[in-house]
């Protein structure tokens, strides 16, 4: 990156703060519970002694996309579904302490992920997930309070919308967002989940579109389109201003009538989860505080490297960020 101006990164991460933004899409608890493995005297299957003290409880799903857009220092508004029950209420305590604005449907069970860890290595050994048993769409009755809260609040700077194939995104909610923002000039940034080019129409016209490699070939219908050949069309037929397309370890692929290819920057791997959701958020602040493609996704890039060295769905916070770069402009 020796053509990187980091200053000016720098100034774009310090106009985040007076961004406000809105996150549409499925909410999910990520739960996590931290054992030591044991001889099972019963029968020839792994045994875990619990520690309840580790147990912990984090934002997950949009919700974690919230979660970084707040910690990278916007203004932020939840919107989307959670139950009546146990799970919805730690969601909304959750929100509480990380001042996000949740404005909610009550609609089914909340879904929620528990992941058995490892306590001695820190690393997964089962994850078990609740409220997947019936996942209808959102009813037009939760649709229509959503949108119309979500208009009467108006003034956003941008708005993200990543795709879980849960429930929210599923009916036409995502597309009459998408046509609002457009008439007001709102950028609208989609991290779309489909599985073929029908199910990503609800996601046309978006200012920004960024699947990751493997979403972006099933959305086109191609396995074997070369990654700049890839990004173009699906910024043709996705109808964006901009695409970007997420490579894993390989780094951020971009089109804006230019191809840019940007390595990431992370220093040592410890858990991929949640490295997206920071990814995306990254980029829609970046974009809606005067960054252009190239700045955004180097930007994101290094937000997704800090990401990755915490384990769990963990977020990026400006401070870590601005450090970062600044220790790269340093050489450090």
């Amino acid at each position: 990156m020796e053509n990187t101006d980091f200053n000016k990164l720098i100034e774009i991460i310090n106009r985040f703060g007076n961004k406000k933004v809105a996150v549409l899409g499925d909410i999910i608890l990520d739960h996590y519970i931290y054992g030591s493995p044991r001889g099972n005297p019963e029968a020839d299957a792994l045994c875990l002694t619990i520690d309840k003290d580790q147990e912990d409880f984090r934002l997950g799903g949009a919700a974690n996309q919230a979660r970084n857009i707040k910690s990278l220092g916007g203004e932020i508004y939840l919107y989307g579904l959670i139950g009546e029950d146990e799970s919805g209420e730690t969601i909304k305590r959750l929100c509480r302490e990380a001042e996000i604005i949740l404005i909610s449907a009550k609609s089914g069970e909340t879904i929620k992920k528990t992941r058995v860890m490892g306590k001695r290595f820190n690393h997964p050994l089962m994850r078990l997930d609740y409220g997947e048993q019936d996942l209808t769409p959102i009813s037009q009755k939760d649709e229509s309070f959503l949108y119309e809260t979500f208009i009467s609040k108006g003034n956003y700077d941008g708005i993200l919308i990543p795709d879980y194939n849960k429930r929210v995104l599923r009916a036409a909610l995502p597309q009459k967002v998408i046509s609002w923002a457009n008439q007001r000039g709102i950028f609208t940034l989609v991290d779309p989940k489909s599985k073929n080019a029908s199910e990503a129409n609800k996601f046309h016209g978006a200012t920004l579109v960024k699947p990751n490699l493997d979403e972006a070939k099933l959305i086109m219908g191609e396995s074997e389109m070369d990654k700049e050949t890839l990004v173009q069309a699906l910024k043709k037929k996705m109808g964006s201003k901009y695409a970007a397309i997420t490579c894993g370890k390989e780094g951020i692929i971009t089109y804006d009538g230019g191809y840019h290819n940007l390595l990431t920057s992370a220093r040592e791997v410890v858990d991929v989860s949640g490295a997206g959701d920071t990814t995306a958020a990254a980029l829609l602040l970046s974009l809606i505080s005067g960054a252009n493609i190239v700045e955004a996704a180097t930007i994101a890039n290094y937000a997704a490297g800090i990401a990755v060295e915490k384990a769990g769905t963990a977020a990026v916070t400006r401070e870590e960020l601005i450090k970062r770069i600044t220790q790269e402009r340093d050489g450090r």
